[in-house]
Formats: structure tokens, sequence, C-alpha cells
């Protein structure tokens, strides 16, 4: 199984608005169709959340999301910008990212699963599950 991905140009935005570089990287597994990796990395650490592949199609358009994600389309200095809002219980971040490089990457996802014809192999993702689980700590 094939996975897509692709670096992307994002920015962390202050409470004060202004925009800080982060990189950032998104990924896509044909074995988890519905989900969309997003990794930033930073200092020496790195950050990782599961996005909805779904949710990020419909942000591109429209504010979407609940709970701990949120996505919506932005137009600053003549370019379309896509925010996403990560909520967890040690704080947020808000992220900007170019709504075209967002978009040329869920194009390349739904050219290798169209939406829709997602399946999920719920037994091999239990075995997944299992085998991490007994890795000793």
């Amino acid at each position: 199984m094939e996975t897509i991905e692709r670096d992307l140009n994002a920015s962390l935005v202050l409470s004060s608005g202004q925009l800080v570089p982060l990189a950032a990287r998104l990924a896509y597994h044909e074995g988890d169709p519905l989900g969309v990796r997003m990794d930033f990395r930073v200092g020496e650490g790195r950050c990782r959340w599961i996005l909805s592949r779904d949710l990020l199609i419909e942000g591109l358009s429209r504010r979407a999301g609940a709970g701990d994600v949120k996505v919506w389309p932005l137009r600053r200095d003549g370019e379309e910008r896509l925010r996403i809002l990560l909520d967890a219980p040690t704080g947020e971040a808000l992220v900007e990212a170019s709504a075209a490089e967002v978009t040329a990457f869920l194009d390349q996802t739904l050219d290798r699963v169209a939406k829709g014809q997602e399946v999920l192999d719920i037994d091999a993702l239990i075995a997944r599950i299992l085998r991490r689980k007994a890795r000793p700590m």
C-alpha cells in the first residue's frame, strides 16, 4: 500500500496575529483511508495529529469541524489559505497553510482512493493495535 506525503509550508498563528514558520508534513496511507496524518517539527521534537480527510476537504470551502479540530478557509494578501485549529487539553494551536498546497495533496489522495470508496480493514486495524499494546515499554 502506498503512502502519499507532502511537505507543507505552514505557519503557527500567534495570539498577536504574527505568523511563525512551522515545518509540517501531510501523509496519507491507503490502510487508513479516512485519515490524514499531519506532523509538525518543533525544535528537536515532533507533534502528530490525525485529521479526517473529509474534514480537510470540507474546510477548504467552509468552516468545518467540532471538538478538537476545526478548519476554515481564509483569504489573506490575495492568497487562499486554510486555517486549522488544534485543541488539546494542554493548549491549542492555530496553523495556517496554503490552500493550494493542501488541495494538491488531497487531490493525490482522492486519485488513489476516491471519496466514498474508502474501505477500512477492521481486522488488520485490531491486529495492529494489539501488536502495539504487546510491545514492552
